[in-house]
């Protein structure tokens, strides 16, 4: 890893936990494992599932959003822009350091539902993929935004259509048209926790993911581009 990359990750951290990023996200972390206790004892594994899928995913996208609007405020992208970071740099280190939270939240909140004892592969895969894809599609939304509010409606109306996979989670619907939204793919390895998936699927969810985490990558470059590198 790049020595640049390491220094923007560990600098990322820091200010994520300046900015109480890191301290809220394990605040609502135990506040989710309390409500996972109880559903434990009754076996609720697709309500536990459910719990676990919408923290890290949803905290992530959201601080990428308060993280970009505090930066803009600080003017710290001014600075980074005429520092030797390469955008790329930039973007990554948002996304790995947020990722890494998501991923010791999930973990977190998997242990206190599934215990020690589960398949972690394909969860933390999942856990470590999707938060990319969901921090650099934070980012392509924020990047126009000038305030938070403007940010969070933004993101209400995103998280609209990729949330319909829940609707084949939850067995209202049983059709393949939602796994053109990558969240179903998310669902599927999140779901080696509590039932063994086929090989296509697990394949196809892979896959999808690392796709969608390339495009997601490619929009995120090009709305830095138009946005904050002026």
């Amino acid at each position: 890893m790049p020595n640049k990359l390491t220094a923007a990750i560990i600098g990322d951290l820091t200010r994520q936990w300046r900015y109480n990023v890191i301290a809220a996200a394990l605040l609502v972390t135990v506040l989710y494992s309390i409500v996972l206790i109880p559903m434990r004892q009754n076996q609720l594994d697709k309500a536990m599932l459910f719990l676990i899928f919408s923290d890290p995913l949803v905290l992530g996208m959201t601080f990428i959003g308060a993280l970009i609007l505090f930066e803009r405020a600080d003017r710290t992208i001014d600075v980074i822009v005429i520092t030797p970071l390469k955008r790329w740099q930039y973007l990554w280190s948002k996304a790995i350091s947020l990722t890494l939270v998501a991923v010791v939240c999930s973990i977190i909140m998997a242990a206190v539902s599934f215990g020690l004892a589960v398949p972690w592969f394909w969860f933390l895969l999942s856990i470590a993929l999707s938060s990319v894809i969901f921090i650099f599609l934070g980012f392509v939304i924020v990047a126009s935004c000038t305030s938070f509010y403007q940010y969070l409606l933004k993101m209400g109306i995103f998280m609209i259509p990729v949330s319909l996979p829940l609707l084949n989670f939850i067995e209202l619907t049983d059709t393949k048209i939602w796994y053109l939204v990558p969240t179903q793919a998310t669902l599927i390895l999140m779901e080696t926790l509590i039932a063994a998936q086929s090989t296509g699927n697990i394949i196809y969810a892979v896959f999808y993911l690392v796709i969608w985490c390339i495009g997601s990558y490619y929009f995120a470059s090009r709305a830095f581009e138009r946005y904050l590198s002026q």
